[in-house]
């Protein structure tokens, strides 16, 4: 028995996509990694049955990566957060609520040359690689726990290598905890900090 497709757009984005990941925990979006080096979130409610271009339909589209993405992939853990990876040695993790029509048009209006600019999605970018990332993969049992595969297929000693890794609690906590955890262990500290 062939399964038939439920929509067809043609025209996601100008240029290749290279990967896509479903979002676990929104069956309406759609996040894709691009030779365009752009990294995107498709909500399928912006679409019409009939819509052949789905530009409009962007909810997020984020820029950081220098070279070719080769895998883009939805937390387990949060409808919101997603990481991508690329030929350039980066895992860029991404929180997709920071995102706004402004964003979406400053990050089309740019199409990657930010020239020192961030993206507002921006969590984390994790580099040291020394070689292309392949393929990474979020710990579904761990929050935060990343595992990254690099092709040193180059090097001498060829093959590949895997790092497990989580970023720092300052990146991945609310600043509220973070900050109530400081004056709970420091009471003071923080106003006199900031003074």
């Amino acid at each position: 028995r062939m399964a038939k497709a439920a929509r067809g757009l043609e025209q996601v984005q100008e240029n290749d996509i290279n990967c896509v990941s479903w979002n676990a925990h929104d069956e309406n979006r759609i996040a894709t990694g691009s030779a365009d080096l752009s990294v995107r979130v498709l909500d399928l409610r912006r679409t019409s049955k009939n819509q052949k271009n789905a530009t409009s339909s962007w909810t997020s589209v984020m820029y950081h990566h220098t070279k070719n993405i080769t895998n883009v992939q939805w937390s387990p853990h949060s409808a919101h957060v997603l990481g991508s990876c690329g030929e350039d040695g980066v895992v860029c993790l991404w929180d997709t609520r920071k995102s706004s029509e402004s964003t979406i048009q400053r990050a089309l209006q740019l199409s990657g040359n930010r020239s020192g600019e961030v993206a507002p999605e921006l969590l984390l970018q994790h580099a040291g690689a020394g070689a292309p990332i392949v393929n990474f993969a979020w710990n579904p049992w761990s929050p935060w726990t990343i595992a990254s595969i690099t092709d040193h297929s180059s090097w001498p000693e060829g093959g590949g290598r895997m790092h497990i890794w989580r970023p720092s609690e300052l990146v991945t906590a609310d600043p509220e905890d973070i900050i109530a955890n400081v004056q709970r262990r420091r009471p003071g500290w923080f106003k006199h900090a900031t003074q």
